[in-house]
């Protein structure tokens, strides 16, 4: 989901800067992800085709836990952690 979204979550103005499953249980998504203001946030948030494609990827959308972290008075860090599928 990372790579073939790539372009579009780099217009929408956020970066992946981790994404990986936890060593003794795979089925543990945590990713961070920097944006470059709330709005940007909120977008990726509310983008229906993005939540659509990462529930394809095999993320469990309702587990998800988001932890924000205020960098610059634009830019947020947010992790992310899920259950998938997988």
């Amino acid at each position: 989901m990372v790579f073939s979204q790539k372009e579009k979550m780099a217009g929408m103005g956020m970066q992946f800067l981790f994404a990986g499953t936890e060593k003794n249980d795979p089925t543990r998504l945590h990713t961070v992800i920097k944006f470059e203001s709330v709005e940007a946030m909120q977008a990726f948030g509310a983008d229906k085709e993005l939540t659509e494609t990462r529930s394809q990827a095999g993320a469990v959308i309702e587990s998800g836990v988001m932890t924000q972290y205020q960098i610059t008075s634009s830019q947020i860090i947010q992790t992310l952690s899920c259950s998938t599928r997988f």
